[in-house]
């Protein structure tokens, strides 16, 4: 018995679900009629043809015209059931009434037998008691139900033809599967009227609690401007209960001077219109609570009854007065900007990047509108090709890349821009332009503020400042030149007289004592006069390397070195010259050999250790470090002498320059120079590294190769 009424259950849940209107059917009242349409046509396809069917078959046969009609019966009511579900009430139920009685007439025209014409009576009470749960009520349709019911069961006696049983079977199973199927739907329609009114309540309770939360003031007034509801917030802002505004109109309850009877006279206006025309309007007022002037935004809505007339208005106010201040500072502020921008020297405009071309500028000052010629305001229908076809035709191509760039740049920085660009007068200008870049993809903005500034003047002065600094930098040089000439020539003389007087007084010992001197004192003075012209010859091949150097070769041919016996040679010279009051030190390897230059290093050298022993006072050191290696050779020289003043770090390496504490020690200024220009033409490195209370240590480093076996044997 439970399993029964379980499947009974979930069979009429199912009817339920399968004939649920759709979800774009709204209206509750029709989504119940609709309902019950489609159940009724599910009861006509499942229950009554099949039985109409089958019942004739087991007695005498059905003919093959009440088949087609049945069969037909059953494709019409499947349509009314998916007109219903859709939501096409009306159409179901006339589509629903023009089958049933085409079923009747049909089966009554083309009936063949006696049992037919006995069917064709109980279609025709089946069809009226189905139908009458379509157009009438379902009270009706039940109390119709009960009178054709006794009816039905007196027709055995009317037609004794029939089998008795078969027609009380067949009638009390028709009718039981009616009133069944109408019981079903009042108790279905009851349930869902009974959860629709819940729900409604709650949705009106929670309308009404959502209403009376909200920021807006909300009014709902019938025609003749009375308050039918209102939310807290009116109660709040009138300082009056709800039953004092009830059926009441504004003018009543709220009373005022001049400007608010003239808020109410518009707002009652706008309410009017929305009656008159049946659409929302909109009016903004100005209401004075107080001293307090309020500013208020209106939304009137009309509400349409079943007649589709408007019986009431919803009236929604929002307090603009907020947004009405800061829309007031925010003209001020734009007035006071726009001033601020015209007094200013520059020209500056804003355009948006994100509108459609042409519809120009944003913002635009007073000095750009009179560069370009416009009058006051039309600057803003400028856009930025007007700009660039004012930029003269050199410059377009420079001033469109710079501004394509700035666009994709976010980061807020510029860079500036110089073009000439055409005034109102035709006259080309020099202008600096700055672009900034206020794109905000959130926002969705991209403005683009460039500024231009005209520099024709500026450029004027600087190209004057240029040039005069021009003439005084070249001034300055060639007063440092004829300077360095003096100075040259000085020192040229200072290095020439000392080695001349000793030939001079060498010459003249000769010329009066010859007879009188031995052979060794003669050969002395004559090896005085050879040193002194060697020296001399030394000075003239130092000053003629120098001048010589943009156009002489370096000798590129390299031989084997050994590096250990040159090392010595030169010490040993140098000892010949400067005597030993130095302390010295070599460090080489006595196998050390290289493949170089031979010339070239033998001059940096000689230089290098010159200045070493020149510059290094008695008892000081004097340090050579010879390093060979696959690729390299290192030479470095060290000493403890008089060092190199920061201030001429800079300058040491410039021909004919001596460093500031050099004293009256000889000298041109050439050795160091000679020894950078012999570096730099073989592709070395020379580092100095210099302290007046330490010493001096140059490095240079020379490419070299190592010497092969072959000529090794033969140095």
């Amino acid at each position: 018995m439970r399993s029964s009424v379980t499947f009974i259950t979930r069979l009429f849940n199912a009817v339920l679900k399968l004939s649920e209107p759709l979800p774009d059917v709204r209206d509750d009242s029709m989504r119940l009629q609709a309902q019950s349409i489609a159940v009724i046509a599910l009861f006509i396809i499942f229950v009554f043809m099949p039985l109409s069917l089958i019942m004739p078959t087991l007695t005498n046969g059905l003919s093959l015209t009440s088949v087609v009609m049945r069969i037909l019966a059953v494709v019409s009511a499947a349509g009314i059931f998916i007109l219903a579900r859709r939501g096409y009430v009306r159409a179901s139920a006339d589509a629903l009434i023009g089958i049933g009685y085409g079923l009747l007439w049909g089966m009554a025209v083309f009936a063949d037998n006696t049992y037919i014409g006995t069917l064709r009576t109980l279609d025709l009470f089946v069809i009226i008691t189905l139908l009458s749960t379509v157009v009438m009520p379902i009270r009706r349709a039940m109390v119709w139900w009960m009178l054709s019911f006794p009816l039905l069961l007196a027709l055995p006696l009317l037609r004794p033809e029939v089998p008795i049983r078969l027609i009380y079977g067949g009638t009390i199973l028709f009718h039981l599967a009616a009133g069944g199927t109408a019981i079903i739907v009042v108790g279905l329609l009851r349930r869902s009227e009974r959860l629709l009114r819940t729900a409604t309540l709650a949705k009106e309770s929670e309308l009404n609690t959502l209403i009376n939360h909200l920021p807006d003031y909300v009014v709902r007034m019938d025609t003749s401007f009375r308050y039918l509801f209102v939310n807290r917030g009116v109660e709040t802002l009138l300082k009056r209960p709800v039953d004092h505004l009830i059926g009441r109109r504004p003018d009543e309850v709220i009373s005022g001077d001049e400007a608010m009877q003239k808020a109410i006279a518009q707002w009652r206006a706008a309410v009017d219109e929305a009656i008159r025309t049946g659409t929302a309007q909109q009016v903004e007022i100005r209401v004075l609570l107080g001293e307090e002037a309020l500013w208020f935004d209106l939304i009137c809505i009309p509400e349409f009854n079943a007649q589709g007339k408007v019986d009431a208005v919803l009236t929604t106010t929002r307090d603009t007065t907020e947004r009405r201040e800061n829309e007031e500072a925010l003209k001020a502020s734009r007035t006071l900007i726009q001033r601020i921008a015209d007094t200013a020297p520059y020209m500056m405009y804003v355009f948006n990047t994100r509108k459609p071309t042409g519809e120009g500028m944003e913002f635009v000052n007073r000095a750009l509108e009179e560069f370009v010629g416009c009058a006051p305001g039309e600057g803003l229908k400028l856009d930025d090709k007007d700009l660039i076809a004012r930029v003269h035709p050199e410059d377009q191509q420079k001033l469109s890349e710079y501004m394509m760039a700035r666009v994709r740049q976010t980061d807020g920085t510029s860079e500036m821009i110089e073009v000439r660009m055409r005034r109102h007068d035709e006259m080309w200008r020099w202008v600096r332009f700055w672009v900034f870049n206020f794109d905000d993809p959130q926002l969705k903005t991209g403005r683009i503020m460039g500024m231009i500034v005209d520099v024709t003047e500026e450029r004027r002065m600087r190209d004057a400042l240029i040039e005069q600094e021009r003439e005084r930098t070249r001034a300055e040089a060639e007063r440092q030149l004829n300077h360095l000439k003096t100075q040259m020539m000085i020192r040229i003389a200072d290095q020439f007289r000392n080695p001349l007087a000793a030939i001079q007084s060498a010459g003249e010992m000769l010329e009066r004592y010859y007879d009188r001197m031995s052979q060794a004192q003669r050969s002395e003075r004559f090896e005085q006069i050879k040193t002194q012209v060697t020296q001399i010859a030394g000075l003239l091949d130092n000053m003629g390397a120098v001048l010589r150097q943009p156009e002489s070769q370096p000798d590129r041919e390299q031989q084997p070195v050994r590096l250990f016996q040159l090392g010595a040679e030169l010490f040993n010279k140098m000892r010949e010259r400067y005597g030993d009051c130095h302390r010295v030190q070599f460090i080489c390897d006595r196998n050390a050999q290289a493949l170089i230059s031979q010339e070239a290093l033998r001059l940096i050298l000689t230089h290098l250790l010159d200045n070493a022993f020149l510059y290094t006072p008695a008892g000081g050191e004097v340090t050579l470090e010879i390093r060979a290696s696959e690729v390299e050779l290192a030479l470095i020289v060290r000493d403890t002498g008089i060092g190199i003043e920061e201030v001429d770090g800079m300058r040491i390496f410039d021909p004919f320059y001596r460093g500031s504490n050099v004293d009256e020690r000889p000298g041109l200024g050439l050795g160091l120079s000679i020894v950078r220009n012999q570096v730099l033409a073989h592709s070395g490195f020379i580092q100095l590294v210099s302290d007046p209370k330490i010493g001096t240590t140059v490095t240079v480093r020379l490419p070299s190769q190592r010497v092969p076996e072959s000529k090794i044997s033969g140095v």
